[in-house]
């Protein structure tokens, strides 16, 4: 039996959290929001700080990854959500540049785009200036939040968003247990190829 690949790899490449754009040589990384464990220390909950660990982990597992197929980033696209509080902590921006600095050994800080998510009511974030939106060829990159004419252009064939945190829940017929997984959205809309990156 022929297998058919339901992603085809010459347009994009999923890797964890992230979208890999082959043609246009950009890395799309869905929303970090970091920072959301202080949440659950300020309500009471004691849990260990793993996300700063675990968002370099991953960050590094994809340019290594990347690196090792040898595939060129040119651009490392954040879709919005960088930090997690609506009002602006300071070590939402220390976690930031720390994984700016991470970033920055693999593509030049100024090939760095950071797209404004409706967490970020500042418009820059660890020396960052924050965009709308980001295309580059025909494809768009938004946090999701919004949309924008240029965004819905005609020559826009595809546009990549976070925002929504896709995810899939799976329970066994007694719903006794329910697990539920991250997930990408990948459709079509407005004629538009849409791929939603998990948070």
């Amino acid at each position: 039996m022929e297998q058919k690949t339901l992603f085809p790899r010459e347009k994009y490449e999923l890797i964890n959290k992230a979208v890999y754009f082959p043609k246009i040589k950009v890395l799309a990384i869905g929303d970090l929001h970091l920072g959301h464990e202080f949440t659950f220390r300020e309500s009471g909950s004691l849990l260990p700080e793993t996300q700063m660990k675990m968002t370099r982990k991953d960050i590094d597992f994809i340019f290594k990854k990347l690196k090792k197929e040898r595939k060129e980033v040119e651009n490392v696209v954040f879709l919005g959500d960088i930090k997690h509080f609506f009002s602006y902590e300071k070590g939402e921006k220390n976690r930031f540049l720390e994984i700016m600095l991470l970033v920055g050994n693999y593509v030049p800080r100024k090939d760095v785009i950071v797209i404004k998510g409706n967490h970020e009511k500042i418009m820059k974030i660890a020396d960052k200036s924050l965009v709308d939106y980001y295309i580059k060829d025909d494809v768009a990159f938004v946090h999701g939040d919004e949309l924008f004419d240029e965004v819905l252009d005609k020559g826009v064939k595809m546009i990549v968003m976070g925002h929504l945190h896709p995810a899939i829940s799976l329970e066994d017929p007694q719903k006794i247990k329910q697990e539920r997984y991250k997930c990408y959205l990948i459709g079509r809309w407005k004629r538009k190829e849409i791929i939603v990156v998990p948070s």
